[in-house]
């Protein structure tokens, strides 16, 4: 398989494995996203939704399953009878649309999707506690609307 080269903040041609090792989402000291800090999160969202063609009608058609899953997540912690694991079992469910939406787009236009549902599938893996799943939720909510600014 191969990866187009990216320019990064310098100008300088890197290869999209290179390019998907800078995202602080992905680093090994993040273990839970609850950790994940706003300034790093606007900076993965903002180089995601800049530097990949991925069309905003590509993006609003898993933020719908998203927000299925957001607002469970509400209605049961106002309730107080919040269960983290179906939300958790939730989530590890998206990853499957992730890879079928990434396969059914074709083209060049694929490679860009395959690359964030292969972040997007990463990050449901550090979804670890609630905070973390709002923290998810914002980064999804950040890569949006950095998407209709291109």
């Amino acid at each position: 398989m191969s990866y187009p080269g990216y320019r990064n903040q310098r100008g300088n041609v890197q290869n999209s494995r290179e390019f998907e090792e800078n995202f602080q989402i992905l680093s090994k000291d993040l273990e839970d996203l609850k950790d994940y800090n706003a300034k790093d999160l606007v900076e993965d969202a903002k180089n995601i939704a800049h530097k990949w063609q991925i069309s905003t009608s590509q993006l609003r058609k898993i933020h719908g399953y998203i927000v299925k899953i957001w607002e469970k997540y509400r209605m049961n912690k106002v309730k107080e009878k919040l269960n983290f694991e179906e939300i958790r079992e939730r989530l590890e469910l998206l990853k499957p649309r992730l890879y079928y939406n990434a396969n059914r787009i074709g083209g060049s236009k694929s490679e860009s999707y395959k690359k964030l549902a292969n972040i997007l599938s990463k990050a449901i893996d550090k979804v670890k506690s609630p905070e973390g799943f709002e923290k998810f939720k914002e980064f999804y909510d950040a890569i949006i609307a950095y998407s209709k600014q291109k």
